[in-house]
């Protein structure tokens, strides 16, 4: 009998540390009179979107099948490197896809009940593939129906800093899970223009090139638009591009100051989402590889010098 009591105490210890210990767990919590996030450390990346007056949830809650994230951040790279490996003054580094702030983990440095800021800096891990001295901070911070998402990269080191940015934020589709489908759903642009598609080839840049007429601004979307992988626009002239439906009123707009790149990816099979991705860069092109500090779209800070950019989204 005591030995039994013995086991199960035990058990109850180690399932109680496992629990309480779990990244997984670990989440903050903002909000105001209309939406409520959560976001966590780990890559310092939002893990829920509500709209508050009737729960309901925007972002993708991920799964195993399609794609385990919610929210990710694209830093120092975007997309892949052509053999997982980029060369920077003679020395060959190797980075995994969009870098590695999204397996980071952040230090939460400020909190109040309506906005909340991460911060990565460099380190001998960071170092061995990416060799520059860096802060970099993530802001969300909500405004009515907004999400304010504020990246701030600092240049710590002595040398001039090389690094592309991007955001990857998965939202639900149908917006309303319950009820719609997928081809219910549209993007529209804040303009009317025609967008070129650059294609993908094992994740990487290809030359085959696609233009696409919006028709009143709007791209309607069906899984059959990735069946090539996500789709890539090298320019756009929009400034903000809106997940709506055709069957309800329900919405979620990616709003983009700066960048003029973006990337619209979902699987081609399953997974009930869609995510509408602003960029400073690109992935590397598949048929050559340049230095790192001459990669697509790269931006350089000098020493002590600061990058900012900011991205919104408004849910209804």
């Amino acid at each position: 009998m005591n030995q039994q009591f013995s086991s199960r105490s035990i058990l109850f210890v180690v399932t109680m540390y496992i629990l309480t210990a779990s990244p997984l767990k670990a989440s903050d919590t903002i909000q105001n009179r209309y939406i409520r996030v959560t976001s966590k450390s780990l890559g310092a990346e939002l893990t829920s979107i509500k709209l508050k007056h009737d729960n309901s949830e925007y972002l993708w809650q991920g799964d195993s099948l399609t794609w385990a994230d919610h929210a990710i951040l694209q830093f120092p790279i975007i997309g892949n490197l052509k053999d997982n490996s980029y060369s920077l003054n003679g020395r060959i580094f190797k980075m995994m896809s969009h870098g590695f702030a999204r397996v980071s983990n952040f230090i939460k440095v400020r909190q109040g009940d309506d906005f909340i800021v991460y911060l990565l800096e460099s380190d001998a891990k960071t170092r061995k593939m990416y060799p520059y001295d860096f802060r970099f901070y993530v802001k969300y911070k909500l405004k009515n129906h907004d999400l304010l998402v504020e990246f701030t990269v600092e240049n710590t080191g002595k040398e001039k800093m090389y690094f592309t940015l991007g955001y990857h934020p998965g939202f639900n589709c149908p917006l309303n899970t319950t009820k719609g489908n997928f081809n219910d759903y549209y993007l529209e642009f804040g303009k009317q223009e025609t967008l070129t598609r650059t294609y993908l080839e094992n994740n990487l840049i290809s030359d085959h090139k696609e233009d696409i007429v919006l028709k009143n601004k709007c791209l309607k979307l069906d899984k059959k638009l990735f069946k090539d992988d996500a789709l890539v626009f090298e320019k756009i002239n929009s400034r903000s591009v809106s997940l709506k439906s055709t069957q309800n009123n329900k919405s979620v707009t990616v709003k983009m100051n700066d960048t003029h790149r973006l990337g619209i990816w979902s699987p081609a099979v399953g997974g009930k989402f869609v995510c509408i991705e602003p960029w400073f860069g690109l992935a590397d092109e598949k048929n050559y590889q340049v230095d790192f500090n001459k990669k697509n779209g790269m931006i350089k800070l000098f020493s002590k010098q600061k990058f900012k950019t900011l991205f919104e989204i408004e849910i209804k």
